[in-house]
């Protein structure tokens, strides 16, 4: 419990406070736009850190990061203190805030429901403990990752990820704005899962609804609404958020997709900014420049997100004014534009490398008809590996949502946000009917052409759209109740709307939550099925003292042997499930490992590497091979590469510990050196 309690005060500091002293050189002043973009501008300050430090020779870690949070911090309030003694004019007296008046507090109440149900919903997923190892593959690597961050000091873009922990072989371009975050936390609290874990219920569990409600409110100021109407939706969409299966329990649920999700979460609050771009100061694009940057930084595709997201939105906002609103329009996104292109542009530049391959992804959904590509999307199905056939749908929040889209409609309001949910519904229903295919398709293959990536743009700008126009229909019902006065609608607005969301909360609502509860500990407390599990502890804790410092140890990462690095730092040979092209032994020797007594090339691998032994778990879980090199495991499925089986009687190899599935085999280099024709090594 109080490792727990640690993770989540160190995480909390880690993706907050960097990015909140950034805004305050900024000059932001509003805690609105703290709370909806610290968390990517720390990611920012994070990213920064990491490149100053490898440019400088020095190591990026928690002192480096908290370094820079206090330079950050103390340079921003000295910089208000100066302009307060500057001032000849006194200030001007302060105006309550219309968002604190007692029926908007009905909001602020429902945006606090949301975000309870939605920390038991993911903390109940993971067995009520931030120590439940996760079981997804992509899981695992960012558990690897992370781990290699806190041990190597190791932060620049063009250093991230590893092929190989130790030979520091050319790094493979791999999307670390998170895993810098958890790497530092990581080296407080002395274990990467509980960091990891912490930061995926604070960025994903906390951050999916609180920037809905970011989003929400934003739009609601945008389009002149009432402060009890604002705050209503703003609780409406945190409500909704929180049940809803996608995108953060899809993602978890259905390949552990980590960073992509924490950059749907975090670009939610960019959104918020961005939009507010006619109200919001310069120094707020300034902050929403920075926060941008931070989303690119933990994955590229959020420059999509929110780049379709904006443009559409612009397109109907600019356009349906005067073209007077260009020069406008210009003015305040420039320098947005400017700050984020420089501080993503190392991530963005590296990352270049990967788009052809990312782009080209083979996709495995289906071709459907129109009619059932449509009604999916509406509905809010379930789809993926939890409803493959979509035969269940979240139909209540689907209601609500389309309800208030229809009142959006018919009212002739948030015709901009409109057009940029129409233009994400149509992006989905063509992705539904040909996959990777037409216009479409050049935005869907950003996102791996992968069906939950893509579905979740519905979700992200669905919510607040849905939340807003429920907030418009009740501000409209409260006017006309009869026999009240005019100072009474606020308070009745705002009593419509608690009375939706609890009856909500409490009927469907609490079904949805029980089913994501349910779908994340399909990946953390009660597996499917287990990469890691208590052989693979014991094992790791036993080959702790075993294991000299000259000796590697042969792997597959889709078993649970990833554990022996992110628990004990012991030099595994494979992070990556399938190998890496980069790196030909990686895929090789789990290809051909016990081809090796008649195989000279297996043979020099094995000496050049220093592997001396072999881990071997025999009922890994099955994954698929789509981007395996040169299709080397010769399968639709991977569980045990082929090169780990049939090792009895092979020289020099003798099992050595077993627990379990988890059998650990001595490899005598000798040996392997005399089949080579060479002496054999001392030892």
């Amino acid at each position: 419990m109080l490792l727990d309690a640690t993770g989540i005060v160190v995480a909390a500091c880690v993706s907050v406070l960097p990015g909140a002293c950034a805004l305050l050189l900024i000059g932001v002043r509003r805690p609105t736009w703290y709370i909806a973009l610290s968390a990517p501008c720390s990611v920012a300050v994070a990213s920064l850190t990491g490149i100053v430090t490898s440019l400088v020779g020095a190591s990026y870690g928690i002192v480096a990061l908290a370094v820079a949070t206090a330079l950050l911090g103390v340079a921003g309030a000295t910089q208000r203190v100066l302009r307060r003694r500057r001032r000849v004019l006194p200030d001007p007296p302060r105006r309550a805030s219309p968002l604190l008046t007692v029926p908007a507090l009905g909001g602020l109440l429902a945006i606090a429901g949301g975000l309870v149900v939605s920390v038991l919903t993911w903390l109940g997923g993971m067995g009520w403990s931030l120590r439940t190892y996760p079981q997804e593959h992509d899981m695992i690597y960012h558990l690897a990752l992370s781990s290699y961050i806190a041990r190597t000091g190791t932060g620049a873009p063009w250093e991230l990820a590893p092929v190989d922990v130790l030979t520091r072989s050319e790094p493979v371009f791999y999307p670390a704005g998170f895993h810098l975050l958890a790497g530092a936390a990581t080296q407080l609290t002395g274990n990467v899962v509980v960091s990891v874990n912490a930061l995926a219920l604070l960025l994903v569990g906390i951050g999916m609804p609180l920037g809905a409600a970011c989003l929400a409110g934003a739009l609601a100021r945008a389009n002149g609404f009432a402060a009890d109407t604002t705050m209503g939706a703003a609780g409406v969409a945190a409500v909704l958020a929180a049940t809803l299966y996608r995108p953060g329990v899809q993602l978890a649920h259905d390949g552990g997709i980590l960073p992509n999700s924490v950059a749907m979460a975090l670009s939610a609050g960019v959104l918020a900014a961005l939009i507010s771009w006619r109200r919001a100061s310069r120094t707020v694009m300034l902050g929403a420049g920075l926060a941008t940057a931070g989303a690119v930084i933990v994955h590229p595709s959020a420059l999509v997100t929110v780049g379709v997201t904006m443009v559409a939105y612009l397109l109907v906002d600019v356009l349906r004014r005067a073209r007077r609103d260009l020069s406008s329009l210009v003015r305040a996104f420039w320098p947005a534009v400017g700050l984020a292109a420089v501080v993503a542009l190392p991530t963005l530049v590296v990352g270049s490398s990967a788009v052809a391959a990312t782009t080209a992804f083979a996709t495995a959904t289906p071709d459907r008809p129109v009619a059932l590509a449509v009604g999916k999307a509406l509905t809010f199905a379930y789809g993926g590996y939890l409803d493959p056939d979509s035969t269940r749908s979240q139909v209540a929040a689907a209601a609500l949502i389309l309800l208030g889209v229809l009142v959006l409609v018919l009212t002739r309001r948030a015709a901009p946000l409109l057009a940029a949910l129409g233009v994400w519904f149509a992006v989905v229903v063509s992705y539904f009917v040909a996959p990777g295919k037409g216009a479409a398709g050049i935005v869907t293959g950003f996102f791996y052409n992968s069906e939950p990536r893509v579905w979740s743009h519905l979700s992200l700008v669905g919510v607040p759209a849905g939340a807003l126009g429920l907030a418009v229909a009740a501000r409209w019902a409260a006017r006309r109740v009869p026999r009240i006065g005019r100072s009474a609608v606020p308070w009745v607005t705002s009593g419509l709307l608690l009375l939706v969301v609890a009856v909500y909360a409490l009927g469907p609502g609490h079904g949805y939550a029980r089913i994501n509860e349910n779908a994340v500990a399909a990946r953390f407390a009660t597996p499917d099925f287990t990469r890691v599990d208590g052989d693979d502890e014991a094992a790791a804790a036993w080959l702790a003292g075993q294991v000299r410092p000259d000796e590697r140890i042969l792997n597959s990462a889709n078993d649970g042997s990833t554990i022996l690095y992110t628990e004990y730092g012991l030099p595994v040979v494979n992070l990556a499930t399938l190998g890496s092209a980069t790196e030909p032994y990686t895929y090789q020797l789990l290809g051909g490992f016990r081809d090796y007594p008649t195989d000279p090339v297996v043979r020099r691998d094995l000496l050049d590497l220093h592997v001396a032994w072999l881990y071997v778990d025999s009922q890994a879980p099955a994954i698929g091979v789509g981007g395996a090199p040169f299709n080397w495991p010769q399968a639709d499925r991977l569980t045990v590469p082929r090169g780990f089986e049939g090792l009895s009687g092979l020289p020099g190899l003798t099992p050595v510990f077993r627990a379990g599935t988890v059998t650990v085999y001595r490899l005598d280099p000798a040996v392997i050196a005399r089949l080579t024709g060479g002496p054999g090594r001392p030892r």
